[in-house]
């Protein structure tokens, strides 16, 4: 069986006994975006060399069942790409970084071999080092889970490309490949990447103990540092639910933890649907499913009507492709410190105290929310007499009411930065009001719709 066969449909092959031939392997180089470039720089040996092949030989083995010799072979896998990192070192093609602190390639041995011991060392026995559940920015500022992308998604389509296939995606050097997936542009950095495969390793084994034991230390971690252990947990960032056992698992966790508003969305849509006749619909209270446009049954209506009648969806999440670049948000100057507004004036590289701005201060554009509700009725004629809620794409506060928000004032606080302990003047604010998310709320049934970024 091919590597692009076997991607079409996950099965219970044990990791092991997946060939992954050299020729389709070799399809992982990269296509560079500059014919001819000065240097090349790092990331081209990982996002379309040494990390493509790995994420292919991962990919294999994460579509199948989980048994030790298995996990063991991604060991293997990760340590082979490793030398040919240290090769590249060696020979000079991987030089200094522009610090100078340290070689380029350095972060990817660093952080696989973190995995690598950790799977050598028995993955029952310790969870990874790498932290399962991580908090967000200011962007997203909610606790999140995530897998590989791409590998996880059953379900996607346009997403990924018009095959649906991660062999033909674009960032692996196919000239072909139209997914416009924002999620492979995180591994460029190493962390992001063996996060993400440490969780899909964690969501193969038959016991996910370490997942349940690093969800409670978050309740834990919440209840001391706000008084409450009731926090916002989006499900899966990165990847998907790849299966039923993964649904199963995520809907126990939640049910016996009410303490948790969870939400997500998913391509995932033979899977929920078969689950929640053995559920009899009965899904927990507290997690909120959006139907993830890109999906491959995006154009079966009938699919997505039976989606759209489970307890758990509250409606669908569109993307659409914009006719130019657009800024979602604008930062209204009125809400920052005298010291914000130099910083402002600044380029980026030349600031030496960063900006640090509250989401407070980041304001929906007009322009914006008009270009996606004109491109969501010319690219979804179904929905061109509907109405629509346009994503800011500040996550946190999507549906505050800001014209109340004012500062006023400003006090003093003292931060390190670069080792230097400074002082920042950090922005006093007041008309807040009560913090929702569109996304969060099952009763809100308005089709979400945000531009490509």
């Amino acid at each position: 069986m091919s590597l692009s066969e076997y991607y079409a449909q996950p099965n219970s092959t044990p990791w092991a006994q997946v060939n992954v031939p050299d020729d389709e392997v070799h399809i992982a180089r990269v296509i560079a975006r500059n014919p001819k470039p000065k240097k090349p720089s790092a990331v081209s040996y990982y996002e379309g060399g040494e990390i493509g092949m790995l994420t292919k030989q991962i990919g294999a083995m994460a579509t199948a069942s989980a048994d030790e010799p298995s996990i063991m072979r991604i060991a293997d896998a990760i340590e082979k790409q490793i030398e040919l990192v240290r090769q590249k070192q060696a020979s000079g093609i991987l030089g200094a970084t522009k610090s100078g602190k340290q070689t380029q390639g350095d972060p990817w041995i660093r952080e696989g071999m973190k995995t690598v011991n950790w799977i050598r060392n028995g993955v029952m026995k310790s969870p990874p080092d790498s932290p399962i559940f991580v908090l967000g920015n200011k962007k997203l500022p909610y606790w999140q889970f995530s897998t590989l992308a791409g590998i996880t998604c059953v379900g996607a389509g346009a997403c990924m490309n018009k095959q649906g296939s991660i062999t033909d995606q674009k960032w692996l050097g196919n000239a072909g490949g139209m997914g416009w997936c924002y999620s492979f542009s995180a591994w460029r950095q190493p962390a992001p990447f063996f996060r993400h495969l440490n969780n899909t390793i964690l969501m193969r084994l038959p016991n996910k103990r370490h997942i349940l034991d690093a969800l409670d230390s978050v309740s834990a971690y919440e209840k001391k540092k706000n008084g409450t252990d009731k926090y916002v947990l989006r499900l899966y960032v990165d990847g998907d639910m790849h299966d039923e056992t993964a649904i199963d698992f995520w809907m126990n966790a939640l049910n016996a933890r009410p303490n948790i508003s969870a939400y997500g969305y998913s391509k995932s849509w033979l899977e929920f649907i078969s689950y929640d006749k053995k559920i009899n619909g009965n899904w927990p209270p507290n997690y909120a499913l959006n139907l993830s446009g890109g999906s491959k049954f995006d154009k079966i209506p009938a699919l997505r009507d039976k989606m759209m009648q489970l307890k758990c969806t509250r409606g669908e999440f569109i993307a659409v492709k914009m006719s130019k670049s657009f800024k979602a948000t604008s930062i209204n100057t009125a809400l920052l410190t005298p010291d914000q507004k130099l910083l402002l004036t600044q380029p980026t590289k030349e600031r030496k105290v960063p900006l640090d701005l509250s989401e407070y201060v980041f304001t929906p554009s007009k322009s914006y929310k008009a270009e996606v509700e004109k491109q969501v009725k010319i690219q979804f004629p179904r929905l061109a007499n509907e109405k629509v809620f346009v994503c800011p794409s500040k996550c946190g506060m999507c549906l505050m009411n800001r014209t109340t928000i004012k500062m006023s004032g400003y006090k003093l606080k003292e931060k390190t930065v670069d080792g230097q302990v400074i002082t920042v003047q950090e922005p006093v604010f007041e008309g807040v009001g009560r913090n929702q998310h569109a996304c969060g709320l099952r009763h809100m049934k308005t089709p979400i719709v945000i531009g490509i970024h």
